[in-house]
């Protein structure tokens, strides 16, 4: 995504298999992205004015700092991760009023959000992805295997599902395999 991907707002709409109509909002240039649906409360992530943008990521910036997010009128806690060339420097850390979330890159195109500081196969949620389009598609799971055994698995609250929603918009999912980004990396360098 290039600087000027920032300055037009996108809006999609999803059909959720468990919350029905979801329409979410990226307004790269102006640093917001919202989140609203039939059964979600409103979702935003918003961008302080000022900030430089990063081309490579929706709302412009993962400096904790320059963002706010807010569920239903309420500011929570939002804590990106620096993101770098492992898998866990993509992390983006919510808490809201008292559940923790954390929404984690598990392939190069997707995210699991998962309830809690850390993952845990129980624990997660659903997947995430943001596709080409910008638009995000989910998967809720409903149960989950552990070592061969099947557990049912955490259900979704509405406000979990809004803010999941809205941290996939803004910061993107999915990140490279270390190896992968490294030899990319060099590869782009090299004297060849």
């Amino acid at each position: 995504m290039d600087e000027a991907e920032h300055l037009d707002a996108v809006r999609h709409d999803v059909i959720d298999d468990v919350f029905g109509r979801v329409t979410v909002t990226v307004d790269g240039g102006g640093g917001v992205v919202t989140v609203q649906g039939e059964s979600l409360p409103e979702v935003t992530v918003e961008r302080r004015s000022g900030v430089p943008l990063l081309g490579y990521i929706p709302i412009g910036t993962r400096d904790p700092a320059a963002l706010t997010l807010r569920v239903a009128g309420t500011t929570q806690e939002l804590n990106p991760a620096k993101a770098g060339l492992s898998r866990r420097s993509y992390r983006v850390r919510a808490r809201i009023d008292s559940v923790d979330l954390l929404l984690t890159p598990n392939s190069p195109t997707t995210a699991r959000l998962v309830r809690g500081r850390s993952y845990k196969p129980e624990r997660e949620l659903g997947v995430y992805e943001r596709l080409d389009d910008g638009s995000v598609a989910t998967r809720w799971h409903k149960d989950v295997a552990v070592l061969g055994v099947v557990a049912a698995v955490a259900r979704p609250e509405p406000a979990e599902a809004a803010v999941g929603y809205a941290l996939a918009a803004a910061f993107g999912t999915g990140a490279r395999f270390f190896l992968f980004a490294l030899f990319a990396g060099l590869g782009e360098n090299a004297p060849w």
